[in-house]
């Protein structure tokens, strides 16, 4: 039986049918994402709205807040509906919504301050307003990257693992990594959903954290587990976060100068024209995740060869299955679509190269 046929036998005919009607949510997802941008915005100009804006700063946290909340139904069929036809929710609609309120409230915030202070910095900073906008960019991206363990904070409860020996065994990993361990926290998962996930991110006292959903370590071994967390250590030895948030900085500056273009059909500009810059940003921001996508795939293959060289090639293909079940990922999604949203290669593509290495027929 070849590799696919054996992932098709673990997900089972329930959990296909469930996998393949996600991966069309996120196409439909995606396009109507970008539709009610489009939409939203031509409201601001319909409505009126735009011509009593008072100011720009004012006028991009009001768009954006304005975003969050029609964005709404969006956020609840494809997080809370989708989920409960999935059979993953095990969260009542008010911890869903709180979740949702402080997440849209900080997407809110650092929206607004994006599109005001850039906006701004185009209106009054003359020709070299590129150059203030790239550094209003990248400080933004700076932040929030240094913000990552509060965010995870945000709607997870983390407390540290109870578990010496996968402790101790993760403390040598970052050691024979040259990467300095601050610890291993597991986020409660279970009382919000069934998926799976596991991350290392910067912590606030310097080094690196682990967080491990609880979901994840009652569905695999130690060994999975390892195996994970030395694929997440394979993005830092490469510095992949850097090269990341760079990337992501890049998509927006690129999409602030397309933003100014359009604003600047407007005429002079003023706040009646932050929600044009603020869409036509957004719009082509999303349209730019294809590059940043094509990027991803190929970190993620060079991490999961880092996760090769410091685990049991056996126990990174179980953990691998078992996170695509909990997350009811498609294992051979259609090329267009693993082009377009995804970010890593297919479940298929992993263990295909998985069995290349661990055998030494893969190319190195």
């Amino acid at each position: 039986m070849d590799a696919l046929a054996e992932i098709y036998r673990a997900f089972g005919e329930e959990g296909l049918k469930k996998a393949r009607r996600q991966e069309r949510l996120r196409v439909y997802g995606y396009l109507l994402g970008l539709l009610f941008t489009a939409v939203y915005t031509a409201l601001w100009y319909l409505s009126g709205a735009a011509e009593r804006l008072p100011s720009p700063l004012l006028a991009a946290y009001a768009y954006a807040l304005g975003l969050v909340l029609f964005n709404f139904p969006l956020a609840y069929f494809f997080g809370r509906y989708h989920e409960i036809l999935l059979g993953t929710n095990r969260q009542g609609f008010r911890g869903w919504l709180w979740d949702w309120a402080k997440s849209s409230l900080v997407e809110a915030l650092f929206l607004g301050t994006l599109i005001g202070a850039v906006f701004l910095a185009a209106q009054h900073a003359g020709k070299s307003w590129p150059i203030v906008a790239f550094l209003i960019i990248y400080g933004l991206v700076l932040a929030l990257y240094l913000a990552q363990p509060y965010l995870v904070r945000l709607t997870h409860r983390a407390e540290p693992l109870d578990d010496p020996e996968l402790n101790a065994r993760l403390a040598r990993l970052f050691e024979s990594a040259g990467l300095r361990y601050r610890g291993v926290y597991l986020l409660r998962e279970s009382e919000k959903s069934s998926r799976g996930n596991a991350m290392v991110i910067a912590s606030p006292k310097g080094g690196y954290e682990v967080h491990v959903y609880d979901t994840l370590l009652e569905a695999v071994d130690p060994d999975a587990i390892l195996a994970v967390v030395a694929h997440e250590v394979g993005h830092i030895v490469h510095r992949d976060l850097a090269l990341s948030y760079a990337a992501f900085g890049l998509v927006l500056f690129l999409s602030v100068l397309v933003a100014d273009l359009a604003a600047a059909m407007l005429g002079p500009l003023s706040a009646h024209a932050v929600p044009l810059f603020a869409g036509t940003l957004l719009i082509i921001f999303q349209l730019l995740q294809i590059p940043l996508n094509t990027l991803g795939r190929v970190r993620e293959r060079m991490a999961d060869r880092v996760a090769l060289a410091h685990g049991d090639p056996e126990a990174f293909a179980r953990a691998l299955v078992a996170l695509a079940k909990q997350n009811f990922a498609d294992p051979d999604p259609p090329a267009w679509i693993e082009t377009l949203l995804h970010n890593h290669p297919s479940l298929k593509k992993r263990l295909k190269r998985i069995e290349l290495e661990s055998t030494g027929s893969g190319q190195a």
